[in-house]
């Protein structure tokens, strides 16, 4: 009996702690923040506070200047062998 009156009176702060963790978390999920929660949550502090993030391997996208140009030379010598193959097959077929 004793144990079921202490329950109903801690029933009401326990709602309230129910009530504002919900809230919380609904906060958080609109606000885009998560908590990190376990042991990765201090890992993760520590590293970002170093300037590391756990993804510090995968190396950053490169900048407009510093891509490759590659892809833009691959595209004209094609357009090239089009036009050359073009001029080749009307001056050898059609005379």
């Amino acid at each position: 009996l004793s144990k079921t009156k202490e329950f109903l009176e801690k029933a009401p702060v326990l709602k309230d702690k129910a009530q504002k963790k919900q809230q919380q978390e609904l906060l958080n999920r609109f606000t885009g923040r998560t908590p990190v929660e376990g042991p990765m949550a201090m890992n993760f502090r520590l590293e970002f506070v170093r300037g590391q993030t756990p993804l510090s391997s995968i190396k950053p996208k490169k900048l407009r200047k510093e891509r490759s140009k590659a892809p833009l030379i691959t595209f004209v010598l094609l357009m090239i062998f089009v036009v050359v193959a073009y001029l080749a097959w009307k001056s050898l077929w059609q005379g």
